[in-house]
């Protein structure tokens, strides 16, 4: 796998959602969004393809930046 510079990643995504996986995702699915951030990704999938979204975010102000966005978010450190 290539590494990418931080600079080629802010390219990629554009407003927080990443095209490659909002193109993989299915609409009106069921998806959990682990590491959601301020759940960007997860609020183009409800309102442009329908999607049902849960988020998992470590992050307390992020997920509530999330919480807002999402059907439910979770805040959670799973490295633990």
């Amino acid at each position: 796998m290539k590494n990418t510079s931080a600079d080629e990643k802010a390219q990629v995504y554009s407003g927080g959602v990443n095209p490659l996986v909002f193109a993989a995702v299915p609409s009106n699915s069921s998806v959990l969004d682990i590491g959601c951030a301020d759940g960007a990704l997860g609020f183009a999938l409800s309102k442009q393809k329908g999607c049902k979204v849960v988020g998992i975010e470590y992050s307390p102000a992020l997920a509530a930046s999330a919480s807002k966005k999402l059907s439910k978010v979770v805040m959670l450190d799973l490295e633990r």
